[in-house]
């Protein structure tokens, strides 16, 4: 029998930010809590599918998108999951991305982290 139980999380991020978030924990029948989501997209499917070199979950949990190997010049949003936490775009030196932003980040309401490196980007 899986049992259902609203929790707050606080969770003390390497620059000593305190972050605050409600999420439902399931504990299962042999006492190890996952945490649940809703999404549109498939939880696995998305990360069979990743559109960069990794998707899945960080050391807290927290789902993460890590486009790292260069070369980006339009990042694939409308194949991010809208529940994502964290976005990562690096590139190695020798292979830069080219990026512009603009408003593209409003859908995502649960991002805490986003970083963005190497990428040439002209303004935010």
């Amino acid at each position: 029998m899986n049992l259902a139980k609203e929790s707050d999380m606080i969770e003390i991020l390497p620059n000593s930010i305190l972050q605050q978030s409600k999420s439902f924990e399931i504990i299962n029948q042999t006492e190890h809590p996952f945490y649940y989501e809703t999404s549109l997209v498939n939880e696995h499917e998305w990360i069979e599918n990743c559109p960069c070199r990794h998707c899945g979950y960080d050391q807290f949990g927290n789902k993460e998108i890590v486009c790292d190997t260069g070369g980006i010049n339009d990042i694939p949003f409308e194949r991010i999951l809208s529940t994502i936490e964290i976005i990562d775009i690096s590139a190695p030196s020798e292979k830069p991305n080219n990026l512009t932003l603009g408003p593209l980040f409003y859908r995502f309401r649960r991002l805490k982290k986003l970083r963005i490196t190497k990428s040439n980007v002209p303004a935010i």
